[in-house]
């Protein structure tokens, strides 16, 4: 069941397509993954050619060290920014969202799309989109709001351009596999699936080598949400405890809530009701007063707990008390 976001402050978050899923996948007492036997490595899949943009409005300057905000309403479209770039340079551009889900769009000289980025999920927390620049000019940055718009801002910013260093180029590399991995992992045939898992772990081995353990969190996490997709619950375990540990380490909270959310159907499947009612009441803790989508998504897998326990009257005051926040 998704938790539809309806929130006492002054936005609702949007329910970003990734976050959705798991959402559902873990509210839905219904919803049972089908086992099934682990299938070879799939090939490696073909580099995604490159999209034309679509079109943007004039560009407004964009310099490092001065970020800029803005705020999408209902009427608004998408916002643009351009940056002058030297063949080779390397760039960070990282949006800190606030009430709104954005995806990132890198756009060349060409007006083709080099790389994007959507990960924050929710209408909360950053977007980060690491390129090399392949040839000289102007670089537009896109803005986009996903899902419906909501009155809600953002704040991007780039880094200063440089020669990349060795860890950059890796950096760079790794997060190329994770935008491969996301898109695949969307996509609903059991081979491109198989695909995102495989990216996946490719990308954990990076961000490892790196010592990027948010994003070595993040990327288990996902990993693990393909996995539990593909039927294999023991590989998915692993990863979230794996990916749980690292979000310690980082003191991520948002991403430590969301990781007990997802493991909590596991825990329920096992018939450890105990195991995912505490994994969901610290969920719910870890999310008051910073993301009202998780709190709500926390609160209402524990009206799941409820209704197994034979408490039904509680588990309707636990859904609608979701519903509510």
């Amino acid at each position: 069941m998704i938790v539809r976001a309806a929130r006492r402050e002054p936005c609702r978050p949007h329910v970003g397509p990734r976050f959705a899923l798991a959402v559902l996948l873990a509210g839905c007492a219904a919803c049972q993954s089908t086992e099934q036997p682990a299938t070879a490595r799939p090939a490696s899949p073909r580099p995604a050619s490159p999209r034309p943009a679509r079109p943007l409005p004039t560009p407004t300057p964009l310099v490092a060290g001065k970020p800029h905000t803005a705020s999408f309403d209902a009427a608004e479209g998408d916002h643009a920014y351009g940056l002058e770039l030297r063949a080779g340079d390397y760039v960070e551009v990282r949006a800190r969202q606030q009430c709104v889900d954005v995806r990132l769009a890198v756009i060349t000289p060409k007006g083709e799309e080099l790389r994007s980025a959507d990960a924050a999920e929710g209408g909360h927390g950053s977007e980060r989109a690491l390129f090399v620049a392949p040839s000289a000019g102007t670089y537009v940055v896109s803005v986009q709001s996903v899902g419906r718009r909501e009155p809600g801002s953002f704040a991007i910013s780039i880094s200063a351009p440089r020669l990349p260093t060795p860890d950059d180029k890796l950096r760079t590399a790794a997060d190329e596999l994770l935008s491969q991995a996301e898109r695949q992992a969307d996509a609903w045939k059991r081979a491109d699936r198989e695909s995102a898992r495989w990216l996946y772990r490719l990308a954990v081995g990076q961000w490892r080598a790196l010592g990027e353990t948010a994003a070595e969190a993040y990327t288990r996490r996902r990993l693990a949400m393909v996995c539990a997709d593909l039927g294999d619950r023991e590989e998915a375990a692993k990863e979230l405890a794996a990916a749980l540990a690292l979000a310690e380490r980082a003191g991520d909270a948002r991403e430590i809530g969301r990781i007990l959310v997802e493991r909590g159907p596991l825990l329920r499947r096992r018939g450890d009701l105990d195991g995912a009612e505490r994994d969901y009441k610290r969920a719910r803790k870890l999310a008051a007063g910073l993301d009202p989508l998780l709190e709500a998504a926390a609160l209402n897998n524990q009206s799941v707990i409820s209704t197994r326990r034979g408490f039904p009257t509680l588990a309707v005051s636990e859904s609608n008390a979701a519903r509510e926040i």
